[in-house]
């Protein structure tokens, strides 16, 4: 399957292999390529907007907490920041991580104009 190229089927079908159709983006009309990657985009923003606030909550929380704890040890400054920003940017990765699965599952079950998104094993293998 070439990168230009989605497997499709209308909304009212439950399709079995057999009943997926292959569409290339090139045989879209051009209103139905709008659609499709405002359908992507929108549904993108969302997910990294709350991914975003999810980790800059999680790691503030984190971060005030390790301060508070490293202030009340009595450890310089210069010696848990690094530690500090290694957690903050972990959170962030995982995080990233996670969303990214939540927008791939979010895109394969939404209708998308008059189109679904399905994964399809290609008929190539690598070699």
């Amino acid at each position: 399957m070439n990168a230009d190229e989605l497997s499709l089927t209308p909304r009212p079908l439950q399709p079995e292999p057999q009943d997926v159709i292959r569409i290339r983006i090139s045989e879209l009309a051009m209103a139905e390529k709008l659609r499709v990657m405002w359908g992507w985009f929108w549904r993108g923003a969302i997910v990294s907007g709350s991914a975003i606030v999810f980790a800059t909550i999680i790691a503030a929380i984190i971060g005030f907490a390790g301060t508070v704890g490293f202030i009340i040890m009595k450890v310089e400054k210069t010696i848990y920041m690094p530690f500090l920003q290694l957690v903050g940017f972990l959170i962030g990765l995982v995080t990233g991580f996670v969303s990214l699965f939540f927008l791939i599952r979010w895109l394969t079950k939404a209708k998308i104009g008059s189109y679904e998104f399905w994964l399809v094993r290609s008929e190539k293998t690598r070699q």
